[in-house]
């Protein structure tokens, strides 16, 4: 079968950068910096502590 509407580029073709996100020390939620508007957040899903980390993500 073929893939329709797959239109995702090669690994070798996919850009990454580091970017500073806020990561729960508890379980796996992460959240970018820039939609983070309060000091000291706590994670959405279980209510732990969130401290700031650098994360490779991909940007396209």
């Amino acid at each position: 079968m073929g893939n329709f509407g797959n239109k995702r580029k090669p690994i070798s073709e996919q850009v990454y950068a580091d970017s500073e996100v806020w990561q729960c020390s508890t379980c796996a939620v992460w959240s970018r910096d820039e939609f983070i508007y309060i000091e000291n957040p706590a994670c959405p899903m279980c209510r732990g502590d969130m401290e700031r980390v650098t994360k490779s993500i991909r940007i396209e």
